[in-house]
């Protein structure tokens, strides 16, 4: 061939009655042959099947190169997963590129992680049909899995160059959907904090999987319905964003979820105080999400969400991290500090002692230069088991408001404050708010978590108010801001007399 790559093209469209069959990395049979085509030496494979409903089982890919093509119908497509479900399919080939197409009609994928995978490949769900609801069936392993939500970043096709590194760049285009499938990365930079740990609740750090050479990369972008089941184990999902909505869902085993990673963060000064500062944050999720724990005793980490998001925890005793962040106004000019060196209680003489501190490239910046990372809403349903919730603010004035409302003629506890929304909390035993440094204002002015549940308010440091409502009825409205727009609600409190 002109190419001189060696091309194997089997085509089935001529079939007009329901077929089903398995392709391997070495044979393709069913789809009514008496026996099989056995192969082996292309670089390319493609397969076209007929217009009506087809069953295929893919259990390895051979070629670097594959192209499957169901034709219309609503086709049901396995990849690497038997045809009983079970989920016991090879991997597909290290550095190959597959294509499924279902065509029109609604169709199925389903398609199951392998335990290993040496080096890099790619499963690129191209579904041309123009009508029909195309579902995915992401299943993960019997092993611990890490699972990661991204989507495609170029930065030079993104008019606000929000991040400075290019992501993903070779499995799509600008802004498709990911889920990528990690084998041997270093995932330690995600790890759960404990609710006890006042110090580790406050501290920044940022989050990336490390060492990340072998990994399968699916593009979903142009299927409807996404759902993942990480299935048994301790598995590892890190939400940093999608492209549409999905359903997350942890089944067995004490699994974690992380929605937003911290990319990049500095240290700037305001007014004498050395503060950490995000300057890169991932979405989290672009569309409405819903992840489920399941049985076991999950942990559910939030840094970032820009769309809403409901944390469900299922069985066990389960563990809700919630952070609010700061990070710099855009607008804002930042100065450097001259001749001074930046410790974590202020800035110091440059002749003080030796080992009194550590010196940093700190800039100094004015207040109105921080602002919140501003979030969607969360809901958060603990299910069954002691389940536990740890809000936690920042260093400067933050202010928060504990209240109740009825909606529908339901009670809805909800916690709103430093860009953190916590819209609706349910079966919650335990909720920790630290509200961080600063000269902090709590609003505490309706709580119903039921009978067995307790809210600890930690001020922490600062000269912090707490407003205990119960002298009039009022209308308080404050302002809300969210990631893709900005409204203000208005909720009716009872027991505050506002402006006191």
């Amino acid at each position: 061939t002109p190419d001189d790559l060696d091309h194997l093209i089997i085509d089935n469209s001529g079939a007009a009655v329901e077929q089903s069959g398995i392709l391997s990395d070495t044979e393709l049979t069913g789809f009514g042959m008496s026996g099989s085509v056995v192969y082996a030496g292309f670089e390319d494979l493609t397969l076209t099947l007929g217009s009506a409903p087809d069953v295929l089982s893919l259990d390895g890919t051979g070629a670097a190169t594959t192209h499957v093509n169901t034709g219309d119908g609503g086709d049901t497509i396995r990849l690497f997963d038997t045809i009983d479900g079970s989920g016991v399919g090879n991997a597909a080939t290290a550095g190959s590129v597959l294509t499924v197409d279902g065509g029109d009609g609604g169709d199925s994928y389903i398609v199951t992680v392998a335990n290993s995978v040496s080096e890099a490949s790619f499963i690129r769900l191209h579904d041309t049909g123009t009508f029909g609801l195309d579902t995915l069936s992401y299943k993960g392993s019997s092993g611990n899995d890490v699972i990661q939500l991204d989507t495609v970043y170029i930065r030079d096709e993104d008019p606000e160059r929000e991040f400075s590194q290019d992501r993903w760049l070779d499995y799509g285009n600008h802004g498709d959907g990911l889920l990528i499938s990690h084998f041997g990365a270093n995932s330690s930079a995600y790890q759960p904090v404990d609710p006890s740990n006042t110090n580790q609740l406050m501290n920044l750090t940022t989050s990336q999987l490390s060492g990340a050479h072998s990994f399968q990369v699916l593009n979903y972008t142009t299927i409807e319905l996404v759902t993942i089941f990480a299935g048994a184990g301790d598995d590892k999902i890190i939400s940093d964003d999608t492209a549409q909505s999905i359903d997350i869902y942890g089944n067995e085993g004490d699994d974690q979820f992380y929605v937003g990673s911290v990319l990049a963060s500095t240290q700037v000064s305001v007014e004498g105080e050395v503060i950490d500062v995000v300057t890169e944050i991932t979405h989290g999720t672009s569309y409405p999400m819903n992840f489920y724990g399941g049985d076991g005793d999950d942990y559910f980490e939030v840094n970032h969400n820009q769309a809403d998001i409901a944390l469900y925890g299922g069985n066990g005793d389960d563990t809700f991290f919630i952070k609010a962040l700061l990070t710099l106004d855009d607008s804002q000019d930042l100065v450097e500090l001259d001749n001074q060196t930046a410790t974590v209680s202020g800035v110091s003489s440059p002749d003080e002692l030796p080992g009194q501190q550590s010196p940093v490239d700190t800039r100094e910046v004015d207040l109105d230069a921080l602002v919140y990372v501003q979030n969607a809403n969360v809901k958060i349903d603990g299910g069954a088991g002691f389940d536990s919730v740890a809000i936690v603010g920042t260093v400067l004035n933050d202010t928060f408001y504990i209240f109740t409302e009825i909606v529908a003629g339901k009670t809805v506890q909800r916690i709103y404050g430093a860009g953190v929304k916590l819209s609706e909390l349910l079966n919650i035993e335990r909720v920790q708010l630290i509200t961080g440094a600063g000269d902090d204002r709590v609003y505490l002015l309706g709580v119903d978590l039921g009978p067995v549940a307790d809210l600890v308010i930690n001020t922490g440091a600062g000269s912090d108010t707490v407003y205990v409502g119960n002298s009039a009825s009022e209308n308080l409205s404050f302002d809300l801001k969210y990631p893709t727009r900005r409204r203000t609600d208005y909720a009716e409190i009872i027991g505050f007399q506002a402006g006191t």
